[in-house]
């Protein structure tokens, strides 16, 4: 399972929702999200993430740190 998260223009995460069963969906939906947050011209962008209930703790905490990064990286060049 994968959440979705909104990374508002401070940093601050807002969890959008948390039962997006298959990663490439979970892409899809931020790809899609990002691009109607960059047309309207809404400072918010969009990432997922593995669900926090995942047994492999280490490696969700290391991809999600990635993730909430690139977010942030991409919320700054925009």
């Amino acid at each position: 399972m994968f959440e979705i998260w909104a990374i508002e223009a401070d940093g601050k995460r807002v969890l959008v929702r948390d039962d997006v069963a298959e990663g490439s969906l979970a892409r899809a939906l931020v790809s899609e999200g990002n691009n109607g947050a960059a047309i309207r011209g809404e400072p918010h962008r969009y990432i997922a993430v593995p669900d926090p209930d995942m047994v492999d703790t280490e490696a969700r905490v290391r991809t999600e740190n990635v993730l909430v990064e690139r977010a942030v990286a991409e919320a700054d060049f925009q």
